[in-house]
């Protein structure tokens, strides 16, 4: 509901084209909780433009008149609603109308006051155009702001400006309001030049502050103001502060400044640039360049002509050459407020200068005046920044120096700082004195990294003049530690030593390194090679003084901190070794300020043994290349020599850099070589053996390139000459290796020729006439021709079908070998040529040997004594052919592993043992297999009222280890279990509502959930079945069972009867009776639980029977003597007489009961 509404017009969404003018009507509607706007834009022509005017100022009038009088606010509501209705008449028509819209001349020719309705807004202009045109040209805008300079100088505390503003008009669409800002400025006077006209803006004041212009006319038009801004006093000196007209982007605009005082300083500009800083004798013009419409301008006037200069940056590096230093140094000056025509600049007091240059630089001389100080002219061309390189340099003593940076001052410089980059000097130490150094600063290196040449050692920085920095520079001696590795070669003709120095340099630098080696020349060593690793010393030059015993190795570039290189020297001297012989071995001794332990390798050739024996301690290493090669490798970089160290080295250790003297004796060997062979039958097919041969050789003292191999005339037989290779896979590793047959024996050629354990495999066929029957053959295996097996052994992977005969003498089984049937032959008479074995299908079924994890078997019983049960059973690594016994007469259903069910010729019954099931496994890698046999076994005995049943449980080989057994049985409806089998049974009793029956145990329910996944539906039992389970195997249980009629009638019967006899034979009914009952039972338990604990719910319903019995009975007697009184003295007086006499007897009879013993017997006449 609307309950207020005005139209109201805004000048800032108005504006004329083309003669027709945008009028913005806003309805205001206020609704209980909220208000909303709607904006309606209705193009309207001059005809009843004034129209809506007197609409919208009658409003206005009805809303002051409701202001000033409160009597005429019941009219108020009548008053808007008609103007309302006027104004959608408006409206309405204006739609219908629009062709009335049409561009008129502008026919006004001087300025008039200017209306809130009558001037175009730029914005809308924009908009309005861009609606009409946006489809065929870009937006054009009705104007823009084309230069803007500005002349001033400064007077007193004002800056008097002649500012000079352009404007293009592009579109002749009436008037244009231009803002010019000048917020901060006070205008004196204007000028115009122009194609149109121009007029101040009074109608609103502009929302940043400042002054808005109106120009009219297609065309440029130029602005002239006289104007002032104050200048005011800040910490940096004098400031102004004006924001002028707005540019388009990339257009800059232009100020010249003149400052009454020839020295004056610029100390900050923003959103400005200085141009060019202009002094003559009536003081300083600037010109500068203004972005961003703003200029705020600060200067300041130097007393006493002192820092004139605003900053000086410089770097400063010390390098070191070979006989002095160089001090280099980037200095810029910033020359941008420079009042003075030249430079004065104080050098290093230390250093002699040998060039300055620069880009602007054009000479420079001594300072007359001071000593150390030099004057460097400015000319018209220097302006901005000076950018000078200085180079210097003071000689280098050999015995150390103190070094002083300084200077690099610059006369009349407001800030001064730099940063000083110091090398490090190879062969001295640099050492900072820092009591003598003034306002300087040690800071990180990280900054000079990846600047310059030479190895940067310390860094400095100062932000103030004068600073000094001293340096002490002092001789440093190398300092560097060896780890010396000496390898030692011996062959039958020669003998070669390897001195590896792992040299790290600590400190300084070094360039020659001395061997110690007194018995160099007596013991025959000549010096053969010497090289670095990494190559980055460039040649080795040796030097062998024999008379001090040194060996003096110099370098061509030496090393320097923290280098580390590996410097190898090789001697060999002559050694022919034909006998036993010992010899004095002594090493050379390293020089270093610090040494680790040294490692001899021993590296004999293969036919040579050598035995070491010194006065030093020795340590002998198990693992050369973990204990001293790779240890080396994590720090150096090892040449080649060592690299390449055999698996046969020894390595020993020293306690000291090396012993003083050593024994050596060399003992040459002929060629030994030790054999033996492994034989693994892999696989027995129906007609093939699949047979796999590992020789393998032990070579000492020597090495083998090829190997004679015997093939038995068996296999010669088999193998075309022309197909040797497809016939036999013969390969060391993974590598086959080419063989030749000749008449004698096949040869194998190695790879390369090998010491040390030699490994060939030959995989190969042997035909067999047949696989299923037992047989026995020797099978024949391949032998060495020179060197006859110490020891042969076989592997019989399918033992259930093959095994080794070991009737035959030398061959014996390995009852424990952890790898699987295993016989082994000692080889005694050295001539293996075959493996005797008994091999046929039929063996699989008398060498079960397999482990049963779990066997699970779920049966249900027929009332004709028959049986159908399902069988899993879970067998870890079982053979090819399963053998399992089952009861005689057994019908199977099916026979399935892991779930697939195997075709009926998988599987049989023996024929010699009806009960002998065989199965024939699929091939498969699972260790793990499931096998499962739903089978039927005929009737023995029939469920009756009470009869005995048998079961007897599938059986496996006594090889066969069976974990456990879990057997449930259904029996047939009506009939219970009365007596258990031998078995633990996995129920017990519990209590549904008033009965109680036998249900599975918790503990054992989940175990069971999880075997009935494994049977089918049929074999889900949901009532009337025991669960058992045991360890081991089950062979035949026997259990009783009884029929649900004869349970209640033994039960409910016995317990009746006992009642009867309570109640007829009231002598019974004392404590000593019950007593006694209860010992029967408890005897009886003993032997019997089971069947007392089913009997018991019965004989509690016969008990309920006997108390029935007796309350009926107690109820007639009773009605029986109300009978009696009710007839009174008409009843017969013999017979009440002879009631009576039978009541008193009776009660005589009870009281004198109760007086009795109770050990007495009972009176046969108590009755």
């Amino acid at each position: 509901m609307i309950s207020e509404a005005c139209i109201q017009s805004d000048e800032s969404h108005s504006g004329r084209s083309g003669g027709a003018e945008v009028v913005t009507f806003q309805l205001n509607e206020r609704a209980t909780q909220q208000s909303l706007g709607k904006i309606f834009a209705i193009r309207i022509t001059d005809n009843w433009a004034s129209v809506v005017d007197v609409l919208l100022r009658g409003n206005e009038t009805h809303s002051k008149n409701s202001d000033r009088s409160s009597s005429r606010r019941h009219n108020e509501p009548k008053s808007r609603l008609r103007n309302l209705i006027l104004a959608f008449g408006v409206c309405f028509w204006a739609v219908l109308t629009p062709s009335l819209a049409t561009a008129q001349p502008d026919t006004q020719k001087a300025p008039e006051p200017v209306a809130p309705n009558a001037v175009n807004s730029e914005t809308d202009a924009t908009l309005e155009r861009s609606s009409e045109s946006s489809q065929s040209a870009p937006m054009i805008p009705d104007y823009h702001i084309t230069r803007v300079d500005s002349d001033g100088y400064v007077s007193d505390d004002r800056l008097w400006i002649d500012a000079t503003i352009e404007v293009l008009v592009n579109i002749d669409s009436g008037w244009h309001r231009v803002p010019l800002r000048f917020d901060q400025a006070s205008i004196l006077s204007r000028t115009y030049e122009g194609p149109g006209e121009e007029f101040p803006d009074l109608s609103s004041p502009s929302p940043d502050g400042g002054v808005t212009w109106m120009v009219k006319g297609k065309g440029k038009h130029v602005l002239k103001f006289k104007m002032w801004v104050p200048v005011r006093q800040t910490v940096l000196g004098s400031q102004i502060q004006i924001t002028l007209p707005p540019l388009p982007k990339q257009f800059v605009a232009s100020a010249s400044i003149r400052i009454p005082e020839p020295n004056a300083v610029v100390r900050a500009i923003v959103n400005g640039t200085v141009f060019d800083v202009t002094r003559d004798g009536e003081g300083t013009l600037v010109d500068v360049t203004v972005s961003n419409s703003r200029l705020d301008l600060a200067w300041s006037v130097p007393k006493n002509d002192a820092e004139t200069i605003a900053q000086v940056t410089t770097r400063i590096h010390l390098k070191p050459t070979t006989d002095a230093h160089i001090l280099v140094a980037d200095q810029s000056i910033d020359l941008q407020q420079q009042v003075k025509e030249e430079l004065h600049i104080r050098l290093p007091s230390d250093f002699e200068l040998l060039e300055v240059s620069g880009a602007n630089f054009e000479t420079y001389a001594d300072d007359p005046e001071r000593d150390g100080w030099i004057v460097i002219p400015l000319s018209g061309s220097v302006t901005g920044r000076l950018e000078l390189h200085w180079i210097l340099r003071r000689p280098l003593d050999s015995d150390g120096d103190r070094i002083l940076i300084d200077g690099f001052e610059v006369e009349g410089a407001t800030r001064q700082e730099g940063l000083i980059r110091v090398d490090r000097t190879v062969g001295y130490r640099t050492i900072p004195r820092t009591t003598e150094s003034e306002q300087v600063y040690r800071i990180g290196i990280d900054q000079f990294k990846g600047t310059g040449a030479g190895s940067l050692l310390s860094a400095y920085e100062y932000f103030r003049q004068p600073f000094r920095l001293v340096q002490q520079i002092v001789p440093d001696l190398p300092s560097y530690s060896v780890t010396p590795v000496f390898r030692l070669s011996v062959n039958r003709q020669s003998t070669t030593l390897q001195v590896h120095q792992f040299i790290q340099v600590d400190r300084g630098s070094a360039d020659a390194f001395n061997l110690l080696w007194d018995n160099f020349r007596s013991d025959g060593w000549e010096f053969e090679a010497a090289y670095c690793t990494p190559d980055q010393t460039g040649s080795i030059t040796p030097t062998i003084d024999h008379r001090a015993g040194q060996v003096n190795l110099t370098l061509n570039r030496s090393i320097e901190f923290p280098s580390r290189i590996c410097l190898t020297t090789v001697f060999r001297k002559p050694f022919p070794v034909e006998e036993v012989t010992t010899t004095e071995l002594t090493l050379p001794q390293v020089e270093g300020h610090s040494s680790g332990l040294s490692t001899l390798l021993i590296d004999n050739a293969e036919d040579i043994e050598l035995k070491i024996k010194s006065d030093a301690t020795l340590i002998d290493l198990d693992d050369i290349n973990d204990d001293v090669v790779t240890g080396l490798s994590q720090r150096w970089i090892l040449p080649k020599s060592l690299d390449r160290i055999p698996t046969t080295a020894t390595a020993i250790q020293f306690d000291d850099r090396s012993p003083k003297s050593m024994t050596a004796t060399v003992i040459p060997h002929e060629r030994k070589v030790t054999s033996s062979t492994s034989v693994e039958i892999v696989d027995i097919r129906p007609h093939e053996l699949i047979v796999h041969q590992r020789i393998t050789l032990d070579v000492q003292y020597g090495k083998l390139d090829r190997v004679e191999l015997l093939l038995p005339q068996e296999l010669r037989d088999l193998i075309p000459e022309f197909a040797i290779q497809e016939s036999l896979e013969i390969r060391s590793g993974n590598e086959f290796l080419p063989v030749f047959l000749s008449t004698e024996s096949l040869t194998a050629l190695l790879p390369k020729a090998t010491s040390g354990l030699i490994e060939i495999d030959v995989d190969y066929g042997f035909p067999v006439t047949s696989a299923d029957e037992l047989a026995e053959m020797d099978l024949p295996i391949l032998g060495l021709r020179d060197y006859p097996f110490d020891r042969a052994e076989c592997l019989v992977t399918p033992f259930e079908s093959i095994q080794v005969r070991e009737e035959v003498a030398g061959w014996t089984a390995l009852r424990t070998s952890p790898r699987g049937p295993l016989w082994v032959s000692p080889g005694i008479d050295g001539a293996i040529s075959s493996v005797p074995l008994t091999f046929g299908r039929e063996l699989a079924d008398s060498t079960q040997q397999y482990i049963v994890d779990e066997l699970s078997l779920f049966t249900r019983f027929r009332e004709d004594g028959s049986s159908e049960t399902v069988a899993t059973m879970v067998a870890l690594s079982p053979p090819v052919r399963m053998v399992i016994q089952f009861p005689e007469n057994t019908e199977l259903k099916t026979v399935s592993v892991d779930g697939d069910i195997l075709e009926p010729s998988t599987y049989s019954f023996r024929k010699e043992n009806p009960g002998e099931l065989t199965i024939t496994l699929p091939i498969d890698l699972l260790e793990r297999r499931q096998i499962q046999v739903v089978y039927r076994t005929p009737s023995t005995t029939p469920f009756g009222h009470t009869s005995q049943q048998r079961f007897q449980f599938p059986t496996f080989k006594k090889s066969v280890w069976v974990d456990s057994t879990t057997w449930e049985v259904q029996l047939p409806k009506g009939h219970h279990l009365f007596v258990y089998p031998q078995v633990e049974p996995e129920f017990e009793w519990t209590r549904d509502g008033l009965f109680w029956s036998r249900t599975v145990r918790p503990s054992f329910e989940a175990e069971r959930q999880t075997l009935l996944q494994q049977v089918p539906e049929e074999f889900h039992f949901n009532a009337n079945y025991y669960s058992f389970s045991g360890f081991g195997p089950e062979i035949e249980v026997k259990f009783r069972t009884m029929n649900r009629s004869l349970i209640l009638l033994i039960g409910a019967g016995f317990a009746l009867l006992l009642g009867f006899v309570f109640y007829r034979f009231p002598v019974t009914r004392n404590v000593f009776s019950l007593v006694v009952i209860g010992f029967l039972f408890a005897l009886i338990s003993v032997w019997y639980p089971e069947p007392l604990l089913l009997l018991l719910q019965p004989a509690i319903f016969g008990v309920v029977l006997a108390l029935t019995a007796t309350f009926i009975d107690t109820r007639s007697h009773h009605n029986i003597q109300k009978s009696n009184s009710r007839w009174g003295e008409s009843s017969d007086h013999g017979l009440r007489d002879s009631r009576s006499e039978e009541l008193d007897v009776a009660a005589s009879t009870k009281l004198y009961a109760s007086a009795q013993p109770e050990s007495s017997p009972m009176s046969p006449d108590a009755e």
